[in-house]
Formats: C-alpha cells, sequence, structure tokens
C-alpha cells in the first residue's frame, strides 16, 4: 500500500512510515506596544509536510536520482490520502542515513538500511500551477 507519492517515488507501507506530519501556519504580523502585543493577519497561510521512512537494501534502487531531485529545486507532485491529494511539495530538507553493516565476502561491507527524513513547503494546487515563491529563488 503506498503511504506517500512524490513525482515517480512510491514510499508504501514496507518502507516503515510511522506516520506524515503536517502544519498549518497562519500568516501574523506580530508588532510590540506598551500594554500587549497586537497582532495582525496579513493574509493567507502556509503548509509544510514531513516524514520519515526506512528503506531497506532490496528497495534502495527504486530510489537511485531522488537525491537528484531535490537538489533540482523545483517543486513536484506529491499525493498522500486525502491530507496531501494533487498537490506539489517544494522540499526544503532531505536527511539521510545509512546502518545496519555486516562484512561480506571478500571484506566489503554492505549496509542494509537507508533511513530518509524528508520535509517541505506545500504549494498550490497542481492544476493553477502559480508557484508565487519561486521567483524569490
Amino acid at each position: 500500500m503506498i503511504v506517500v507519492q512524490i513525482d515517480k517515488y512510491f514510499f508504501m507501507v514496507k518502507n516503515n512510515i510511522e506516520g506524515l506530519q503536517k502544519k498549518l501556519s497562519v500568516n501574523l504580523n506580530k508588532q510590540d506596544t506598551l500594554t500587549k502585543p497586537v497582532y495582525t493577519h496579513i493574509g493567507g497561510y502556509s503548509e509544510e509536510v514531513s516524514f520519515s521512512a526506512k528503506i531497506l537494501l532490496p528497495d534502495i534502487k527504486f530510489f537511485i536520482g531522488f537525491e537528484k531531485m531535490v537538489k533540482e529545486a523545483k517543486p513536484v507532485r506529491i499525493n498522500s490520502f486525502d491530507m496531501l491529494f494533487f498537490k506539489r511539495i517544494f522540499i526544503t530538507n532531505y536527511e539521510v542515513e545509512v546502518g545496519n553493516f555486516v562484512k561480506s565476502h571478500l571484506f566489503s561491507t554492505l549496509y542494509y538500511t537507508k533511513d530518509i527524513k524528508i520535509s517541505g513547503v506545500i504549494m498550490d494546487d497542481e492544476e493553477k500551477n502559480d508557484f508565487g515563491l519561486l521567483g524569490l529563488i
């Protein structure tokens, strides 16, 4: 069962995804005054999403090219249940950790797991193709 799809990459239940976190922030401007702070809603909001996955050795080949895609710094399609349906994500953080090393024959070393953590900002719907932020990058 697919939990998250980013572009052509599928993160499934077998990748040990514990959960998907979504953060919604309303854009407020805080002004300090002598008596108390005053908050003004300046319009809009921002959404962030993050998750972790543990990729096992036989499945690592399915994620070749993912890091290159992140380095391109372009919004990509993301889907995940009803939390992120037909959205675009601008990946802002990608962390990788390999583990469970073992010695194999002829003095070489293998690892069996690759832990990845992905987080990013959710852009407008795919249909609109309005990436307001991209003008700043």
